[in-house]
């Protein structure tokens, strides 16, 4: 008796993503970052638009804690990949992110400038998760769901 296991097929979109993701660089960091559905000191919701602004922070963030404050001046940047989510029932604000740590940073010290912008970004909620990039499939899992919610102006190569 065989036991048929549905394939995820992907769009050639999502695989030519994919391809192109992999020119950015050679990510060490696969990060999810869980945001507030609900900031209280604004009594505001959440929205795709504080999403994509949320993350577009926290990559600055990280930026200048690892290059220091000359960073835009300088045009140095971490390498990127990100694509946000809503969750299945739209209640789940997210962003998947593939990082690459500069070669002066360990692996460890990287982490801590990436939970140190975490707790600077004040849509994130307390709920993140920070693990090796291991294989090309956390690009395809970032794209499983649509291609649509892939933050191009935010994949970036890195610069150093």
């Amino acid at each position: 008796m065989t036991i048929n296991t549905p394939v995820k097929r992907f769009t050639r979109l999502q695989l030519a993503y994919v391809s192109w993701l992999k020119t950015l660089g050679s990510p060490t960091h696969a990060v999810t970052l869980t945001f507030k559905r609900y900031r209280q000191e604004t009594r505001q919701l959440w929205s795709v638009s504080i999403i994509k602004d949320s993350s577009k922070v926290f990559l600055s963030v990280l930026n200048k804690c690892v290059f220091g404050k000359h960073v835009k001046k300088n045009d140095q940047c971490v390498m990127s990949a990100v694509v946000i989510g809503t969750g299945a029932y739209n209640d789940h604000p997210h962003a998947h992110l593939a990082l690459q740590k500069p070669e002066n940073l360990s692996w460890d010290e990287f982490t801590e400038l990436i939970i140190k912008a975490i707790e600077t970004t004040s849509w994130v909620d307390g709920e993140f998760t920070i693990d090796p990039y291991e294989s090309d499939g956390w690009l395809a899992y970032m794209l499983e769901h649509s291609e649509e919610d892939l933050l191009i102006d935010l994949c970036t190569p890195a610069r150093p």
